[in-house]
């Protein structure tokens, strides 16, 4: 991830320059940190934006794109996101994995306040409204013959070229849908008809 690579910029050298050269295959290039850094939703659903953007791309992005704030001094919302914690997930600007991703409907007021005194003004965090993934039945990989249990579900669809070229669906019985919170990656199939 490039925020690896940032935070290690000085142990990383040699391969920056192999990247350079040309001398290795780097898939997934550094421009995807654009679009890998959360303050991207904040920047799309900023009212700036909005000003060089078309109706139907201003509409597209408020049917998609969750309600996202920076979390800093001056973020207007922050009322709402102590008083309405339900609603809100907490987000760093740029990790991975759900690392510090947390989750309103997880904690009690007094946990939550604390993580939005520790997240507040670092200018590392976004709050983001709280889609409620959908969920289904599934059989738990380490279960008994036909237990099953529900659990949130989160699908990927990738494109490449302009057509999709692959899913990834994963799923969890918790709020954050991560691997390293325990997400199951099931098999998805497709059917061409």
């Amino acid at each position: 991830m490039t925020c690896d690579v940032e935070n290690h910029w000085e142990e990383v050298t040699a391969f920056l320059s192999a990247v350079r050269e040309g001398a290795v295959c780097l898939i997934g290039a550094f421009q995807t940190q654009i679009v890998h850094n959360k303050a991207l939703f904040y920047v799309l659903r900023n009212p700036l934006t909005a000003q060089f953007l078309s109706a139907d791309e201003v509409r597209f992005i408020e049917d998609h794109v969750p309600k996202t704030y920076l979390l800093d001094g001056n973020c207007s919302m922050l009322e709402d996101l102590l008083t309405n914690q339900e609603r809100w997930i907490i987000k760093p600007v740029d990790n991975y994995n759900a690392h510090n991703v947390y989750a309103g409907l997880d904690a009690n007021k007094e946990t939550w306040r604390n993580i939005v005194r520790d997240c507040l003004g670092t200018g590392d965090y976004i709050m983001q409204e709280f889609m409620v993934p959908w969920q289904k039945t599934n059989i738990l990989p380490t279960s008994k013959a036909g237990e099953t249990s529900l659990f949130k579900q989160m699908t990927g669809i990738y494109l490449y070229g302009g057509k999709v070229r692959g899913i990834l669906s994963r799923a969890s019985e918790h709020n954050i849908i991560a691997g390293a919170r325990g997400d199951i990656t099931l098999a998805t199939v497709v059917v061409e008809t």
